[in-house]
């Protein structure tokens, strides 16, 4: 399942016999993944909305910091 909203009205109302003119911009559909597809594939001038990350805070410490070489204990 893949979830699509809709930015713009379809350029065509039918394609292979699936109906697009009933999707309406604004509304979110949970459609499958054909349909999704074929629907994402379909703007001619797509719009991308830029969203911010799910996590804001500082990046991970393991990145952050230098490996340490570990030390053998006799």
């Amino acid at each position: 399942m893949m979830r699509i909203e809709v930015m713009q009205k379809a350029s065509v109302s039918v394609v292979d016999g699936i109906r697009l003119d009933v999707f309406h911009p604004g509304v979110q559909y949970e459609r499958g993944n054909c349909l999704g597809a074929l629907l994402l594939a379909e703007p001619q001038s797509p719009v991308r909305e830029v969203r911010p990350p799910a996590y804001e805070g500082p990046p991970a410490l393991a990145l952050d910091q230098r490996r340490r070489s570990r030390t053998r204990s006799s």
